[in-house]
């Protein structure tokens, strides 16, 4: 799933998932990846790709499973 947000609402993406609860995991080709525990174990998580798009940032959600 993607989520567009203006780049005016939201000046650091970084900052602003990880007040989501969001924890930095790597950087690489643009994009910053991060994720969020559902519960103690590993996975199930959520991982999160940010992207900025010009005026814009995109958000990329997904959920990890093993």
């Amino acid at each position: 799933m993607q989520i567009f947000i203006a780049k005016s609402d939201c000046p650091d993406p970084l900052h602003f998932m990880r007040r989501a609860g969001y924890g930095y995991q790597k950087e690489g080709s643009g994009e910053v990846a991060l994720t969020r525990r559902v519960s103690a174990s590993p996975f199930p998580r959520y991982h999160a790709y940010t992207q900025q798009d010009g005026p814009q940032i995109t958000v990329n959600l997904h959920i990890d499973q093993k």
